[in-house]
């Protein structure tokens, strides 16, 4: 399957989620609780998840899939890797910071991604060595290259008690250097903003693949650079530091501990 195929299928996937979850909103019966408390899941999170991978198996039967909820099925050198509704707790509360996320990889290598804010309708693409695009239009990083600019930055807290104290004296090194740090509960949404300029980085130091397998690609396309926080090669399922590529190496030894 060439990579502009899977473009169209997990975009087609992507609004048929969307629309669940505008319309489901207002009609929440099942808020549960998963590995903590403020980890949330819904019905529609379900809902959207047999929706996509339904919409997948349709067009693309042989390939495998990695899903949030559904965990992973099949075997086989195309994955979809699939966050069916990033920000449940956002959604929860109507807060509009959630959306759908879809990746396809190709021999462990992203190929395509796409990352769906129903709220917005924000449509976000992009195709290795094609460019990130915004409903069609080209997007690109940031300018910013200094410490001294008007930056937006974000991250996101671990739940794994090792990583807290880390993570904490990370972020308390970035506050005392005058840095605007945010936390929008929304990994993908967070990449996708980077990959459109509106956010100039943001790193954690554990992310689900699924929480990074679109918008680290996002990035990529739109001129950004991402890796791992210790500063080597990004691998799904572990730490990222995301950012427009100008501010990556001051980051990295900001974010050394």
């Amino acid at each position: 399957m060439h990579a502009q195929e899977a473009l169209q299928i997990a975009t087609l996937a992507a609004q048929a989620a969307g629309k669940l979850q505008q319309a489901g909103q207002q009609q929440l019966k099942n808020i549960q609780q998963k590995s903590h408390f403020n980890d949330l899941v819904t019905e529609v999170d379900q809902e959207c998840e047999a929706t996509i991978r339904q919409i997948l198996h349709q067009n693309a039967p042989e390939h495998a899939i990695l899903g949030e909820e559904g965990g992973s099925t099949g075997e086989s050198r195309f994955r979809w890797i699939v966050d069916p509704l990033d920000g449940t707790h956002n959604y929860v509360r109507g807060l509009p910071m959630s959306g759908v996320s879809i990746g396809f990889e190709v021999d462990g290598q992203m190929q395509a991604g796409v990352v769906f804010d129903p709220s917005r309708e924000e449509m976000f693409t992009a195709i290795r060595g094609k460019g990130a695009f915004l409903n069609g239009e080209p997007i690109q990083v940031s300018a910013f290259a200094s410490m001294q600019d008007p930056l937006a930055i974000a991250t996101g807290f671990s739940r794994q008690g090792h990583l807290k104290e880390v993570a904490l004296q990370q972020f308390t090194t970035l506050i005392h250097k005058g840095l605007s740090v945010r936390r929008y509960s929304s990994s993908t949404l967070t990449l996708a903003y980077i990959a459109a300029g509106r956010l100039d980085a943001y790193w954690d130091l554990k992310l689900a693949p699924w929480d990074t397998a679109a918008g680290s690609l996002l990035v990529e396309e739109a001129g950004g650079k991402v890796t791992a926080v210790s500063g080597e090669p990004f691998v799904l399922g572990g730490s990222l530091l995301a950012s427009n590529g100008h501010l990556h190496d001051e980051l990295l030894g900001l974010l050394k501990t």
